[in-house]
């Protein structure tokens, strides 16, 4: 009977297995739209919406009217911007790299005097932002000034000028690299510290040293999060704008602020935004592509269990603290050194009134915006814990991209779509009313709290995510079976549970707010001033050590979000 009725099928030239395959996807495309009734996918799919817009509508200008001056811009100045990132990505990246990956190797994997101290403290770099390293070593090329005069005398002008040049890159890579370093530290760090101990002593245990150990077995292993990590350190040095400013390295960044600002042309700085965005793309899709199904962390055994520490002869362990001494020294200590020997001899012209006045400011606009990426980020990862689906998973990674895009490249997506709110309802609703005709949105603090939103979604959601799956587990299923709506489970059994999560997400956001220059630049009030626009103004001006103490307490802030990292880091070793 099967086999006539299978001969009857193939005679007819039907497959059997066709006519319930096309029901099943119809099945599963319409589950999928109807799951979209479910109230926390929708606020899911509106959050990533709203967020999304910046970076959408920057896209879609991508082939627009670029303005009048696009030519001279395309043929003189953009292969200049494009030249200049490119070096500063090229030899800061690689610098970053052969700083982090040793460093975080012998972190992990050797006991040598001061490990414990380098463990953390290689990471406090990451507090000071770029341009406050920059101011720190503002006076660095002053220095060089007799060995510039020496080649110009031996050389001429030409060698002059080409030593400038090459003098001026050299240390601005220098800066960026003995900050941005730790992202690569702290990526390869965790990798090297939770890989599984098997790998490591068996490599041992066949006559490898230490050396050949790293070289075959630990860095093949550790390569998807050195490249993540090298990925954020590309992003921060394209999304860079007061260090390259101040040193006067036209980037991709300043040529979106001079194309917009000095030459009057927003519709080629739109055109070069966009030409970032899909840069920047790019770039996320070759990290994910090189990952694919790869883990950070490679290991199969229990996270406590990590190869023991060897011992290092006394010269060799004299070596691995030199070696982290050095960049914990430039990048830290000497920088920060300056920066306090300054405020002491500036703080009584810079503690004044307004400064008070601005710092209290500047309080306020971080925990506004704090709270309203909180917000947002809780929304997005709840609604993907109750309404699991195929679509609230992309949906939350096209909402955390904004991280990875330059400030100045969600400023202008912001401004476009607020501008025209003001253009048009807006300006409508007053003429109606008779009001006098003012900028509600674009150049306001709603503009400016939406760029924190957009901009800062990722820092708050992944902690708060993997909160809810580490602490919550199935208390929200099971409070759900008894009869709790969704958002009581949020108030009664999340958010409890979710305390520290909560902190820690608080804690980054308000400190990358507080730090945060291209965005506030653009998007700030008139003569509405921060910290760290204080502190770029300043420093502008030439006024060195008064900016010395706006980028102090930046710092600090920077250090009280950085040193629970530790904990997260470090666990259970032994040594040998």
């Amino acid at each position: 009977m099967a086999g006539g009725a299978t001969a009857i099928t193939t005679a007819g030239g039907k497959d059997p297995h066709a006519t319930s395959q096309r029901p099943r996807v119809g099945l599963r495309v319409a589950r999928e739209f109807r799951l979209f009734r479910s109230p926390w996918t929708l606020t899911a799919a509106l959050v990533a919406l709203l967020v999304s817009i910046p970076a959408l509508v920057i896209l879609a200008n991508l082939f627009s009217n670029p303005g009048e001056n696009w030519e001279h811009i395309r043929e003189h100045t953009l292969p200049g911007y494009l030249k200049n990132t490119a070096i500063l990505v090229g030899i800061s990246g690689s610098l970053s790299l052969l700083i982090g990956v040793p460093a975080a190797w012998l972190v992990s994997t050797c006991e040598f005097p001061g490990r414990k101290f380098f463990s953390w403290a290689l990471v406090l770099p990451l507090a000071l932002p770029t341009y406050v390293a920059a101011y720190a070593y503002g006076d660095i090329l002053n220095s060089t000034i007799p060995i510039q005069i020496l080649v110009r005398d031996k050389w001429g002008s030409d060698a002059f000028l080409m030593s400038q040049t090459i003098l001026r890159y050299g240390i601005v890579s220098l800066i960026l690299a003995s900050v941005l370093y730790p992202y690569v530290y702290l990526s390869s760090r965790a990798a090297f510290s939770f890989q599984a101990s098997a790998s490591i002593e068996a490599s041992r245990t066949l006559g490898h040293g230490m050396t050949s150990t790293f070289w075959r077995v630990a860095l093949p292993m550790a390569r998807p999060a050195i490249v993540a990590g090298l990925s954020l350190v590309i992003m921060e040095i394209i999304n860079d704008y007061g260090a390259v400013s101040f040193f006067g390295i036209p980037t991709i960044s300043v040529g979106i602020f001079r194309t917009w600002l000095a030459m009057g042309d927003p519709g080629a700085a739109v055109r070069i935004s966009a030409g970032v965005m899909v840069l920047v793309l790019v770039l996320l899709l070759g990290e994910r592509l090189h990952r694919g199904r790869r883990d950070f962390v490679v290991g199969g055994q229990k996270a406590n269990h990590r190869a023991q520490r060897k011992s290092l002869s006394k010269a060799t362990a004299t070596g691995a603290l030199l070696f982290c001494l050095l960049p914990f020294a430039t990048g830290f200590l000497i920088p920060a050194g300056r920066l306090l020997v300054w405020a002491f001899q500036s703080y009584a012209k810079v503690l004044t009134p307004k400064f008070w006045e601005l710092l209290s400011k500047t309080m306020a606009i971080a925990g506004t915006g704090t709270v309203t990426v909180l917000f947002g980020a809780l929304l997005l990862a709840y609604a993907g814990r109750v309404s699991p689906t195929r679509l609230v998973s992309p949906l939350a990674r096209m909402a955390t991209l904004g991280y990875a895009v330059p400030g100045a490249v969600i400023a202008l997506g912001i401004l476009l779509p607020f501008g025209w709110l003001d253009r048009n309802p807006v300006a409508a609703v007053q003429n109606h009313f008779g009001w006098d005709r003012e900028l509600f949105f674009s150049g306001t603090l709603v503009a400016l709290g939406c760029a924190y939103l957009v901009r800062f979604l990722a820092v708050a959601y992944h902690p708060l995510k993997s909160g809810m799956e580490r602490m919550c587990g199935n208390l929200d299923s099971a409070s759900r079976v008894l009869g709790r709506s969704p958002l009581a489970t949020l108030f009664r059994i999340n958010l409890p549970l979710l305390r520290g999560s909560i902190s820690a997400a608080a804690i980054l956001v308000f400190v990358d707010v507080l730090k945060e220059l291209p965005l506030t630049l653009i998007l700030r009030p008139f003569n509405f001033e921060t910290l760290a626009t204080k502190a770029y103004s300043l420093a502008s001006e030439g006024k060195l050590p008064e900016c010395s103490v706006p980028s102090l307490l930046i710092v600090a802030a920077g250090i009280i979000g950085l040193l629970p990292l530790n904990r997260l880091m470090e666990g259970p070793t032994r040594s040998r």
